[in-house]
């Protein structure tokens, strides 16, 4: 069995243009048609495969870069077969909006404070502590990206924000959790769906603690001295010169003064792009 003759068909020609979204990304399919002769009986096979017909992958045209995808070869005889070649493609998967969400994050907490802000604490100045609930909102953001985010992963994860995000929302109050992504293949490109997801707090991510200490000062610049020493307990509370609060190292008069150390780094959120 050999090839005689590969003829394409005007007739099988064909084109469609499709809007995908917002942005004017489209969507292109085409057709076109061969008529494929041997000298012998051959099977669907041997007509797709024929030299002439386009190999899977081969463009429509210089100027319509759409792939062929798929090939169907109907025989009209033992020698003669009908064979069409399909094309699609469209814009680059970058040229796509971002999926917005909100979600919400629920957590319990262990606080050694009341809503006043003042130190739970017993009748005898012992602290305690108390489980609080807390529900947060979750920004997330997927969107699609020409290569793996490892930089930005390492730069932003468990990272605050030092700059405003949404208009509204203050320096230390977003925190970034881990970004997330996946390859995808489009037919034509390899691509990574990214999710980035912030985790929204109105108290901020500093955290709170009462000026406790193992050791004091009994005067302002003085030496440290051991607490246990003076008052038979392994700590006190003390003021933000190291001296005892209220000369007992308990609470009283005066108010308790508070250390707010920020655990995370602070990075600018704005260049993301993501909000």
């Amino acid at each position: 069995m050999a090839l005689v003759n590969v003829q394409e068909r005007w007739s099988g020609i064909n084109g469609d243009l499709e809007r995908m979204n917002i942005l004017g990304a489209a969507k292109w399919t085409g057709a076109k048609a061969f008529t494929v002769l041997f000298d012998a009986a051959a099977t669907p096979r041997d007509a797709f495969l024929a030299a002439g017909v386009p190999v899977l992958g081969a463009v429509y045209s210089g100027t319509f870069s759409a792939p062929c995808r798929r090939k169907r070869a109907i025989a009209l005889g033992p020698m003669l077969f009908d064979v069409t070649c399909e094309y699609a493609g469209q814009s680059s998967p970058l040229v796509a909006p971002a999926e917005i969400a909100w979600q919400e994050s629920s957590a319990s907490e262990l606080v050694d404070y009341d809503e006043a802000g003042d130190a739970l604490e017993n009748s005898v100045g012992e602290p305690y502590q108390l489980p609080r609930d807390v529900a947060d909102g979750v920004y997330v953001c997927t969107r699609n990206e020409a290569t793996q985010p490892n930089a930005v992963r390492l730069a932003y994860w468990n990272a605050v924000n030092s700059d405003v995000v949404l208009g509204i929302w203050a320096a230390e109050t977003a925190r970034m959790l881990p970004i997330t992504s996946v390859m995808r293949d489009d037919g034509s490109v390899f691509y990574y769906s990214v999710t980035y997801r912030v985790q929204f707090r109105a108290g901020g991510w500093r955290e709170k603690v009462p000026n406790k200490g193992r050791k004091y000062r009994a005067a302002p610049g003085g030496p440290l001295l051991p607490v246990k020493d003076l008052l038979k307990v392994d700590t006190a509370l003390l003021r933000a010169n190291g001296t005892l609060l209220n000369g007992t190292g308990t609470t009283g008069a005066e108010t308790t003064v508070w250390r707010t150390p920020l655990l995370y780094p602070s990075v600018a959120f704005g260049p993301l792009g993501i909000f």
